[in-house]
Parts: C-alpha cells; structure tokens; sequence
C-alpha cells in the first residue's frame, strides 16, 4: 500500500465519521417527547393560573412571547381572561401533534362560569427545553379525545 493510499482511506473514515457524527446529533433522529412532559407543563402553567401567581406562568412562555407581552401585561390579560377564577381541579387533556420543535396539545373540561372550556395549548423548543408559545381559547375541542389524562 501506498502512502497516498492509505491517506486517501483515512481521509474517507473520518469523513465517514463526521457524516454519521452529524446525521445522529440533528433532529432528525431524536424521539419524540412524552405525552407527559406536556401534561405536567400545562398543569403547572394552570396551577399558577389558579394561585394567581402570574410570574412563574409568565416564566414559562417562549422568549417570544415574553418579547411581545410583558410581565405586568400578561398578569393583566389573564385577570381580564378569568384565568384566575377558573376550576382546574378535573381537566382532561387531549391528544398532542409534535413535529420537530413545536407541539399542541388540546386542554378540554375546565370549568368556567358559563361550563367547560377548551384551551389550546403551543408549544415551542427552546434550547432542548419545552415553552409555552401561545394558548388560545376555543369554542369547542378541535379533535375528538383520544388520548385523556384527568388532572386533580
């Protein structure tokens, strides 16, 4: 063997081992979050909610979301909302879509003054940890339940 040789396969092994260095170090490749990740970040999002202890709520939004609407603002939007009066004792969650870095997830049963309230929750990943990026309140659940989990 030449010297020219066996650099020329050197040279392809480490390229080789960069490629599969790369391919499983990307997302590509990395599984899918627990249900239950989800579940217990929006059961302590709405157990802040129901403390009325808006600032750990607001620590768990996206840098996004914290960019768009200060502390003093989101306290404020979620008194105005109700958020606080609301009975999250029995809430059933609903199924949840995740692709890549950003999930949803469908929050259904939460008693409120005029009965149950159907929340949808996003979620994005910021740096390997998951955020709330935005919730919504709907008229009615999105999806019909499949997977539920009651919290209490």
């Amino acid at each position: 063997m030449t010297t020219r040789f066996k650099l020329l396969i050197l040279g392809a092994i480490i390229s080789l081992g960069l490629i599969i260095g790369v391919v499983l170090s990307s997302d590509h490749f990395a599984s899918e979050p627990s249900p239950q990740l989800f579940y217990d970040l929006v059961s302590d999002h709405l157990k802040a909610f129901q403390k009325e202890d808006f600032s750990s709520a607001y620590a768990m939004t996206s840098g996004n979301l914290r960019r768009a609407v200060s502390e003093p603002q989101f306290a404020a939007l979620m008194k105005q909302y109700g958020l606080d009066t609301l009975d999250y004792r029995f809430v059933e969650f609903g199924p949840f879509l995740c692709k890549g870095n950003r999930a949803e997830m469908d929050i259904n049963g939460i008693s409120g003054k005029n009965g149950s309230l159907f929340f949808r929750y996003y979620f994005v990943r910021e740096s390997g940890k998951w955020k709330v990026e935005s919730f919504q309140l709907c008229s009615e659940p999105r999806r019909p339940l499949r997977q539920v989990r009651k919290s209490t």
